[in-house]
């Protein structure tokens, strides 16, 4: 997956093909087509390993660190900024790919993104005590976590911010989220 994420990152999906990637990699073209189908599998396969390896390192983060309803909100934010500044490359690649999806795998994609969504937004329930947040459905609960520090993220990694203070963003909008999240 390697060898797509490189030609993604020089030229986004329209670089990824069954050519090129034949060509890098030195596996057959046979081969290639056995295991991905084509070259919708493989930018698939390989937007498919960057979105488990994000949500595993949130999900790690969460599950050492979230025992409370302010440390779970925290730790979300945290952890998503973390990785995105800690793999610009594959963020990138993730944001790319995500807007040139066909309707039918960008839909694929909206449904396992809802299903992260509310499992993350259910453990954050399960952590928080009587009435400590505001009751928010899962994708409002999303917006109001994840908003500010998605936006951020597209701008920095755009090259918009080129001075941002990563811990300092990251430990103010960790503290708005959960500003926004609690019940008062």
């Amino acid at each position: 997956m390697k060898v797509v994420l490189d030609l993604h990152r020089e030229g986004g999906p329209a670089a990824v093909t069954i050519a090129r990637v034949r060509e890098a990699s030195g596996v057959s073209t046979g081969s290639l087509y056995h295991q991905f189908g084509d070259r919708d599998g493989l930018i698939d396969a390989a937007f498919e390993e960057l979105v488990v390896g994000h949500r595993a390192y949130v999900s790690a983060r969460l599950a050492r660190e979230g025992n409370t309803a302010a440390r779970y909100v925290r730790t979300l934010v945290a952890a998503h900024l973390r990785w995105i500044f800690d793999h610009p490359d594959e963020a990138r690649a993730l944001f790319r790919t995500r807007r040139a999806l066909p309707p039918e795998r960008a839909a694929a994609a909206r449904r396992s993104t809802g299903a992260f969504v509310a499992e993350t937004i259910g453990g954050l329930k399960k952590v928080a005590r009587a009435n400590e947040l505001v009751p928010l459905s899962g994708a409002l609960g999303a917006a109001v976590l994840l908003g500010p520090a998605q936006e951020i993220a597209r701008q920095w990694l755009a090259g918009r911010l080129p001075e941002l203070d990563q811990e300092a963003t990251i430990a103010a909008l960790s503290e708005a989220a959960w500003r926004a999240m609690r019940q008062r």
